[in-house]
């Protein structure tokens, strides 16, 4: 089975799979049902909104795992 972790944020899981040859695989937490989409991204709307059109969440300290609210911009 592949390397798998998962986070569990508001009740959902997220997986990532580190050793995926697909960077988005390897680098964020992604959802599925019932509410598909990247963890960093859900975390950013839960707290602040929705995401303007054309603008992207990133970051701050560049560490994919971590989505606390105070790491994204």
């Amino acid at each position: 089975m592949a390397n798998v972790e998962i986070r569990v944020y508001r009740g959902r899981k997220y997986r990532r799979y580190p050793d995926s040859e697909h960077a988005h695989h390897r680098n964020y937490f992604y959802g599925t049902e019932p509410r598909r989409g990247f963890l960093h991204r859900h975390v950013w709307e839960d707290t602040h909104g929705p995401i303007p059109e054309g603008c992207e969440v990133h970051h701050a300290d560049h560490d994919t795992t971590n989505n606390d609210p105070s790491n994204l911009e």
